[in-house]
């Protein structure tokens, strides 16, 4: 019988608690588990911070065990481990969500992993324009699709008469007017543990407000955020209303999804919660949920799973 291969699962010891950690952490390695356990064993480790400490536990790891680094750990991980490691016969992921892109030039790992169609044609391009370290660029690029919070299992919007839009995230990343809030209930989360007691309300909306500002061009960095606003949206019966510089949606829900505005603009949200609330129940409304269900292929705990297997496989020739 083969032995399972060792995936280590490393983040920064002052991060265990984030939301990110919980979910594209502690949340995929159950799901790893559930789909590739005969495969792999999964183990979540804290990343020493410090010299010599970090050198030190990167020469006690085991050849052919595996490295997975999620964005928590990038401001701390030292070039010089991922030597170690790469010396030790360690194979290395480095898996970005949605951190600057431009660090694959900091990073010699044997696997660059994109939460999204969108980072990963952005890293393509990158290396295609000569974007890599000057010692060359040594890893390869695989897709991981975001999970959703499984905390979201089991909700599903109720059997409304009308269209109920919901905006759940951080303010920061959306926007909101006078006039737009009058039709869409904002509910502010920041931290993982508020997601909580907003959960049991979220049966009542059946419209997701995925409207993301445009990041400025002047912002320093090159960012792709996974689709999991979308994804949520799915998961609980819900359609979405998006703007076309949210990435990933145009793509999986296509050109022609009924519920997309060209902009950011209020005029333009206002138009287009106005063409759900009188689309609501309709052909066009119909269709929605149709791409919205056919979405859910995409991120299924299946596919998740699939994805990094073949990452797995990858890593064990």
């Amino acid at each position: 019988m083969t032995a399972k291969k060792l995936v280590r699962f490393v983040v920064h010891p002052s991060r265990l608690n984030f939301g990110s950690t919980e979910l594209r952490v502690f949340q995929l390695v159950r799901i790893l588990e559930r789909f590739l356990g005969e495969k792999i064993c999964c183990k979540i480790e804290p990343l020493p911070t410090k010299s010599p400490w970090q050198e030190i536990w990167a020469l006690k790891q085991k050849p052919g065990e595996i490295n997975v680094f999620g964005k928590s750990t990038l401001s701390r991980l030292q070039k010089k481990t991922l030597q170690i490691l790469r010396f030790r016969g360690v194979r290395t992921c480095i898996d970005y969500v949605d951190s600057d892109l431009r660090r694959i030039q900091e990073f010699n790992a044997d696997v660059h992993i994109a939460a999204s169609h969108t980072s990963l044609r952005l890293m393509h391009e990158l290396l295609a324009n000569g974007y890599a370290s000057p010692d060359g660029f040594k890893g390869k690029l695989f897709l991981l699709h975001h999970n959703t919070d499984e905390r979201f299992s089991g909700i599903h919007a109720a059997d409304l008469k009308r269209s109920s839009a919901v905006y759940l995230g951080d303010l920061e990343n959306t926007v909101c007017s006078e006039a737009i809030a009058e039709r869409v209930t904002f509910i502010n989360i920041v931290r993982s543990e508020q997601l909580e007691k907003e959960l049991r309300g979220m049966s009542e909306f059946n419209l997701h407000y995925c409207i993301r500002k445009v990041a400025e061009k002047n912002s320093g960095g090159i960012v792709a955020k996974p689709f999991t606003k979308g994804f949520i949206a799915a998961q609980v019966g819900a359609v979405v209303l998006i703007n076309e510089a949210v990435d990933d949606a145009v793509e999986i829900l296509g050109p022609d999804y009924p519920f997309i505005i060209p902009d950011n603009s209020e005029a333009a949200i206002l138009s287009g919660l106005q063409k759900a609330e009188d689309c609501f129940g309709g052909p066009e409304w119909i269709l929605a949920m149709e791409r919205m269900n056919a979405m859910k292929s995409v991120f299924s705990h299946s596919s998740i799973a699939a994805q990094f297997g073949e990452i797995i496989e990858f890593l064990s020739d």
